[in-house]
């Protein structure tokens, strides 16, 4: 009995250390996800203001010709 009941602990705690190491990486995971859509949204950002840029360079080229 004495077995069983320490092959049990043993089975807890490992599958209480497997828990723990997937919700960490699911953390990490989810942390680098939204630092990458982060990222993506600022070169989004940023594409966007240089074509509205161009626009507008553009536009005022047109009423100066």
């Amino acid at each position: 009995m004495t077995a069983l009941l320490d092959t049990r602990r043993a089975l807890e705690d490992q599958t209480t250390a497997l828990g723990e190491r997937v919700d960490a990486s699911r953390r990490e995971i989810t942390d680098a996800v939204a630092t990458q859509v982060s990222d993506l949204h600022a070169d989004n950002r940023e594409t966007r203001n240089r074509v509205n840029n161009a626009a507008t360079s553009l536009s005022e080229i047109n009423k100066s010709l």
